[in-house]
């Protein structure tokens, strides 16, 4: 047994050397070490120290500590990518100043502590593509100042901020491309970009600050997001702009001033958009331009002056859009000679009559045919209920014709507003007309829509709005209540002016009158209870909604009155026949009669059995 003993250690020895062996299973190659998809699961420490490159691509190297490479000093190139690599502990990369190229794609890191690249101070090619970050820590990239190119396409950041980039100085390219990223925040650590990739994310608009300092960036890519505005300034930095890519977003239309400045740009992209007009005047802006590529928008015409401008540039592409083939694009058709290449993209949705053809084939004439001049078929308020100042106005114009009218809309002030204008006054595609806020001084009076075809005329309708003063009131609100029923409560006049002077009546069953000044208010009447007199004025103030009408008086209330001051008179004649008798039989004291009020109202309350004291 003693004897086998060495021979048996020998055996394992030998098996140890060649299942166990990390240098067996790399590949060595001068400075290289190829060890990638060996299934291992640390970094194997007997590698030549003198090797500069070092590929562990498709391993399963969990975690990553300083001690994996402090013997690998010289290294320049590292690929770690498809490792299941998920924790780089701190100062994992410190033994490795010379190195300039690493590779981590492919990971489950999750984050970016700021730690985590220390002692990198001569990277300049950082890749962490394909991993699951969603936030990276301020300054983790202070300790890679000559950094060029970082690329973090495919993770899962959403929103980035301007302190993420910070010791960024130098960088060149900046790959943010398939991430989650709604707010791209600014770009002002990084003032050396020449290409960002912002492709495939979630934007939705493009703020005019988003890339403030960015005087050498070339290339942007901003397609396939979300985008459906670019705000003005946008591109007011970027004076040195080539390349611009806006395909597959939302766009719809472009301003004039859009792509000022971008004096250098030589390539636009803008297929797979919402775009409805030809963006003339904003391409007018870009006198570099060669590449346009505007297919599969909803484009309908062309005016006649994207002709010239469409055969200036030495690549266009404007197929696939629902071109119609009437007399908006007649000024078009009449440029067309038939030799040149951009004349075969265009081929017609419509009309009907011309559906499939190529506008080139088309008799100028022919297209004549199928327009209609423009009518207002309606121009009216949208209901009818009285406009009151503070409230909302909304008009409405509807039009016809074909092509569809633009419609313009004079107020009163003699401004003019469209579908383009903001503010307090807008006008929509269908023609309804708000107005917000509205006053008597600025927005009572003469309303114009015009309806505008650029190719067979236009015509217009007027329309009168009268917007109604509000009336305030000011006051303390008193009950009255009756000790019968109130069977009757009826005004024969309008009540609503303010500081207005006479009285009203109250007129009871039983004859008796009493006065109730104009300046004091009855609001709530009750069937049950002690009829009490208003004490309290409640001022009115305000103008008129209506004319004041004339004293009229309802047949009830007449006769009531005539009934009352009847009785009233009757009664009053019997206490002063009493008193007189009185007096001269017993000759007791004599009082003051009490005075009684007739007057004429402009409003009147009927009570029955019930007295007013």
């Amino acid at each position: 047994m003693g004897e086998k003993l060495p021979g048996m250690l020998l055996s394992l020895l030998i098996i140890l050397k060649v299942f166990g062996s990390t240098e067996a299973s790399c590949s060595i190659s001068g400075s290289y070490a190829d060890c990638s998809n060996q299934g291992l699961t640390s970094v194997p420490q007997d590698l030549p120290t003198g090797i500069t490159e070092l590929d562990l691509w498709g391993n399963q190297v969990t975690t990553l500590d300083q001690s994996d490479f402090s013997r690998y000093g010289r290294l320049t190139h590292l690929y770690l990518g498809n490792t299941h690599i998920s924790t780089i502990n701190s100062q994992a990369f410190f033994d490795l100043p010379d190195l300039i190229n690493l590779n981590l794609d492919g990971n489950r890191l999750s984050s970016i502590r700021s730690d985590m690249f220390t002692g990198l101070g001569n990277l300049e090619t950082l890749s962490l593509d394909g991993n699951e970050i969603s936030d990276i820590q301020t300054g983790p990239f202070n300790s890679t100042p000559q950094l060029r190119i970082l690329s973090l396409e495919n993770n899962n950041l959403t929103n980035l901020r301007s302190d993420m980039f910070t010791g960024l100085g130098n960088l060149k390219t900046l790959i943010l491309h398939s991430n989650e990223i709604n707010d791209a925040g600014t770009f002002n650590s990084t003032p050396q970009l020449k290409f960002l990739s912002l492709s495939q994310n979630k934007l939705t608009n493009l703020r005019s600050d988003m890339f403030t300092g960015q005087g050498n960036l070339e290339y942007l890519w901003l397609d396939n997001n979300e985008i459906s505005d670019i705000q003005a300034g946008t591109f007011s930095s970027t004076s040195q702009l080539r390349t611009l890519t806006l395909h597959q977003n939302r766009l719809t239309l472009f301003k004039a001033d859009t792509f000022a400045n971008l004096t250098l740009l030589t390539t636009l992209q803008l297929y797979r958009n919402n775009i409805a007009t030809f963006p003339i005047e904003a391409l007018s802006k870009l006198p570099s331009l060669s590449g346009l590529q505007l297919q599969d928008n909803q484009m309908v015409t062309l005016p006649s002056t994207a002709y010239n401008r469409l055969l200036s540039l030495s690549y266009v592409s404007i197929d696939n859009n629902p071109w119609q083939c009437d007399c908006r694009m007649l000024p078009f058709r009449q440029k067309m000679t038939g030799s040149h290449l951009i004349e075969n993209q265009i081929t017609c949705e419509g009309p009907s009559n011309f559906h499939g053809q190529r506008l080139k084939d088309i008799n100028p004439e022919d297209l004549m045919s199928n327009c209609e001049e423009p009518t207002i078929v309606r121009f009216g308020k949208s209901d009818n209920n009285t406009v009151i100042e503070g409230e909302t106005l909304r008009l409405v114009c509807e039009v016809s014709g074909i092509p569809t009218p633009d419609i313009t809309v004079t107020l009163p002030s003699g401004l003019n507003v469209s579908v383009e204008s903001g503010g307090r006054v807008t006008v929509d595609v269908n023609g309804t007309i708000t107005i917000t806020n509205v006053t008597a001084a600025a927005d009572a009076g003469l309303y114009v829509c015009v309806a505008t075809s650029s190719v067979v005329g236009s015509t217009s309708a007027t329309l009168l709005v009268d917007i109604q003063l509000k009336v305030a009131t000011t006051g303390n609100v008193k009950t009255v209540t009756t000790t019968g029923i109130v069977k009757t409560m009826t005004t024969t006049g309008i009540l609503n002016t303010a500081a207005t002077t006479g009285t009203v009546n109250i007129v009871g069953t039983i004859g008796k009158v009493t006065t109730v000044a104009k300046t004091e208010t009855i609001t709530t009447v009750a069937t049950s209870g002690t009829l009490s007199p208003v004490t309290s004025p409640l001022a009115m103030t305000g103008a008129l909604n209506k004319p004041e009408s004339s004293t009229t008086f309802s047949l009830p209330v007449l006769i009531g009155s005539v009934c009352g001051s009847v009785a009233g008179t009757v009664l009053v004649v019997t206490i002063i026949l009493i008193i007189w008798r009185r007096r001269k039989t017993q000759n007791p004291p004599s009082g003051p009669t009490p005075p009684v009020v007739f007057s004429s109202a402009a409003a009147s309350v009927t009570i029955r059995d019930g007295y007013q004291y």
